[in-house]
């Protein structure tokens, strides 16, 4: 049976939880004007670390409750960051699927890569923002 990795905290970087009034927060810059916040199509692990928190967590675990209710063997995740839900799947013991995550920022794409590297049907990648254009799965 493949083994789950863990991947070494310090090559990413972690930093404590970014709470404001008691609830995970993402870390915005001090001099962020008053407006939308825009996408950013790079960002470090610790950027979106609010999403790993427990206060999370039902987010990822209602997509699990989904995909195990229907059945699903091919999930496509758009933003997938380093794929959450896999984890939770995993210890569910739901492994019976194909998995294709893809995101703009290479550093939670690598920690994905490297946390289910043994993993054949977990596949994860780095795409950048392009109109237009098709990937055919016969490329991944």
């Amino acid at each position: 049976m493949p083994k789950k990795h863990s991947p070494n905290p310090k090559v990413y970087d972690f930093k404590p939880i970014n709470y404001i009034n008691g609830i995970p927060f993402p870390r915005l810059p001090e001099d962020l004007p008053e407006a939308p916040v825009p996408l950013k199509e790079e960002y470090l692990m610790r950027s979106m670390d609010y999403l790993d928190t427990p206060e999370a967590a039902p987010i990822f675990e209602r997509q699990a409750d989904i995909i195990m209710e229907h059945g699903y063997k091919g999930i496509v995740d758009v933003g997938c960051r380093h794929g959450p839900v896999n984890d939770i799947l995993y210890h569910r013991g739901y492994t019976d699927y194909w998995y294709f995550g893809f995101d703009t920022s290479p550093q939670p794409i690598a920690y994905a890569n490297e946390t289910w590297q043994e993993f054949d049907n977990i596949n994860d990648m780095l795409v950048h923002i392009i109109k237009h254009q098709t990937i055919l799965y016969n490329q991944l």
